[in-house]
């Protein structure tokens, strides 16, 4: 079976038109935010919009409103930029660090529980894009949530825990000293906290830890950046920001993560900032 090239309610003709009509100019208004331009500029931008290598899944959502504004969203941005060839090897180089770290667990502690990040090694790339513009933006501390998948990879790649250190608690050994008389807990679970400096600019990182409720942790950090934000009289949103990262599952209407998002534009419970970021 041959795969179609167009759907017929894509052809210039089930709406009227011609070839000759390519050339014509249009005032398409608002629509791709095109103004006035010729119907082959049109048709050029719609294709490069929505017929490219990024999609949007919108057939299941109900609400035209809601249909028109990630519409809205998706052509106002730019989704062929170029990206330099330095900036190219930066992220083949984070994606072979993640891959390999997690094909070394693998093959060296099978059957251990880890929680990997395969298929969603991008999140790295996008977690470490996302720092540094935030560190441009002069944020000054950031406190991250997630649930366990691909926690091992945040913990070393991005808050740089020492990887022998990780890898020890592979081997059986406490995250702690025994004589601290602490409890340890499974590496998934484990938080960790760094300073790392940007381009002259230092930030702090956190990653709070959560049990295996996997999404409660997200009030826990909105709580604790609301609770910095005041503290450092962050009234203008320059210095505290929270980074949730969660399965697109978390987001199906309830549970933490729908009830975190309904409470967070109440006064008592508003954080000035909070990027959310789906992983799966």
């Amino acid at each position: 079976m041959t795969r179609p090239n167009s759907h017929p309610l894509l052809t210039l003709e089930n709406h009227g038109l011609s070839q000759a009509d390519l050339a014509k100019q249009f005032d398409f208004g608002k629509i791709l935010n095109l103004g006035t331009v010729s119907l082959a500029e049109a048709l050029e931008k719609a294709k490069s919009t929505y017929a490219n290598k990024i999609g949007i899944e919108l057939s299941y959502i109900e609400n035209h409103e809601e249909k028109s504004w990630i519409c809205r969203q998706l052509e106002q941005t730019s989704l062929n930029q170029q990206i330099q060839n330095e900036f190219k090897k930066q992220i083949l180089k984070h994606l072979l660090e993640v891959t390999y770290f997690e094909n070394f667990l693998h093959t060296k502690f099978p059957g251990t529980k880890r929680f990997s990040i395969e298929g969603g090694e991008a999140a790295i790339v996008v977690m470490e894009v996302a720092i540094k513009l935030f560190s441009a933006a002069n944020i000054e501390e950031i406190v991250i949530g997630m649930a366990h998948r691909g926690r091992l990879n945040v913990l070393t790649k991005i808050l740089g825990k020492p990887y022998h250190a990780l890898l020890s608690e592979f081997a059986g050994v406490l995250a702690f000293p025994e004589d601290l008389d602490m409890p340890g807990d499974v590496k998934y679970h484990l938080g960790a906290s760094m300073d790392r400096e940007i381009k002259g600019k230092k930030i702090h990182l956190s990653l709070t830890p959560n049990p295996s409720h996997l999404e409660a942790v997200n009030s826990v950090v909105l709580g604790r950046v609301r609770a910095k934000q005041d503290y450092k009289g962050d009234q203008t949103c320059q210095k505290v920001l929270a980074f949730l990262m969660h399965g697109d599952a978390a987001l199906a209407g309830q549970g933490s993560v729908a009830e975190s998002l309904m409470s967070s534009q109440l006064e008592a419970y508003k954080n000035r900032r909070c990027i959310s970021l789906g992983n799966q």
